[in-house]
């Protein structure tokens, strides 16, 4: 499914007539509790009121529960609803599209999160308006959904957003640590993908785009936010969630997980801690722990390139790159600095890595290799 994709300055102002082409009376609308009113984004809505009715959920937990999807598809069913409109950061577009797309659907949703049960009926058109610069769910095709404290990425093609509209409008209020946060879920999207054992030239061309506008943009606009940096990250997001679209996320997102279910570090946060450390850990691939089809050449190749886009040259100045943006965006880098004890979280941390995620990473994980890479963080 090819998405309509509208970005720039008072774009938000193309909604209407969006709207209007889909003949729409009847809309769902996601939002956040605070982004919604905060990003200026209600006092649009406000202004469609007479040409529209907005049904509005927003009553759900930040990371995407079942019990709260649920609650969503009851809310839907009320109306005969026309289109979804999700206005929010990434927790939010992932909810709208949990609840569009499942809705209309014959079984259960646990059927289709949990069995990969595939759609039998095409979800109405989805609209997704980002609100932060990060997550690029925007741009997407699956969606993040926990059940029992257990992560897991419902995928389809009919998931993407119909029609996604980025207006850094919505972002010039951010606070720093949001835009630290959700910019360094950015750039390690994008360097997640770049050495993804599915990337492909395309998504390459993306993601390497979106780290450019990472480092260019990323630490003044956290110091000093300015139009052109918030353009800059939003262009950055959009772009890195184009890459993962073809990719998906590899071994920093898997790592991410239990670190924000079990101890509530920000989902950027939680995904940077790893991604320095990664960088060391995929440069020694063997042909051992090769899992990239391409070869160890190919990896290697990547990893050069990967280097260059980071301005360094290898993996430790790499390595260093990342830390000293993390320093200077005010996030801690390692699990100790969170004051989180290895040993006493090991069994819980090991439990809840996300699997498949951990398979497109270009160098493959032992137990053994897995508890050493998280004895170098901590």
């Amino acid at each position: 499914m090819k998405q309509q994709e509208i970005m720039g300055f008072e774009t938000l102002s193309q909604l209407d007539p969006i709207l209007k082409s889909f003949h729409a009376k009847n809309v769902f609308l996601v939002t956040g509790k605070q982004s919604f009113q905060s990003s200026g984004a209600k006092d649009y809505i406000s202004k469609l009121k007479d040409s529209y009715s907005f049904i509005q959920f927003q009553d759900f937990q930040q990371n995407p529960q079942l019990e709260d999807v649920n609650n969503g598809i009851e809310l839907y069913h009320q109306q005969s609803i026309d289109v979804s409109l999700a206005i929010g950061g990434g927790s939010v577009i992932d909810m709208a599209k949990l609840i569009t797309s499942l809705a209309p659907q014959p079984e259960s949703p646990e059927k289709y999160i949990q069995e990969n049960l595939s759609f039998q009926k095409k979800p109405i058109p989805l609209v997704a308006i980002p609100t932060t610069a990060g997550s690029g769910s925007e741009a997407t095709h699956f969606a993040v959904v926990y059940i029992d404290k257990i992560k897991y990425s419902l995928a389809d093609k009919n998931i993407l957003p119909s029609v996604s509209i980025v207006d850094p409008n919505l972002t010039l209020g951010l606070p720093p640590s949001i835009t630290a946060s959700s910019g360094m879920d950015a750039l390690c999207q994008a360097i997640e993908s770049y050495w993804s054992i599915h990337s492909t030239p395309e998504s390459k061309k993306y993601a390497s785009k979106a780290i450019k506008l990472v480092l260019e943009y990323l630490q003044t606009t956290f110091i000093s936010p300015k139009p052109e940096g918030r353009f800059g990250l939003a262009q950055a997001a959009h772009l890195a969630g184009k890459a993962i679209n073809f990719t998906k996320t590899t071994a920093a997102h898997a790592f991410s997980y239990p670190f924000t279910t079990y101890f509530g570090i920000p989902h950027g946060h939680a995904v940077s801690l790893s991604i320095g450390e990664l960088l060391l850990f995929n440069s020694k691939v063997s042909d051992e722990d090769l899992n990239d089809p391409r070869g160890i050449q190919y990896v290697q190749d990547t990893l050069k390139a990967l280097y260059g886009l980071l301005g360094a040259k290898n993996e430790t100045s790499a390595k260093d790159v990342i830390t000293d943006l993390m320093s200077s965006l005010n996030l801690m880098s390692s699990l100790g600095d969170l004051n989180i004890d290895l040993n006493t979280n090991w069994e819980r941390i090991n439990k809840h890595i996300n699997i498949d995620r951990l398979k497109n990473n270009p160098r493959a994980f032992t137990q053994t290799s897995l508890r050493k890479f998280f004895e170098q963080i901590s």
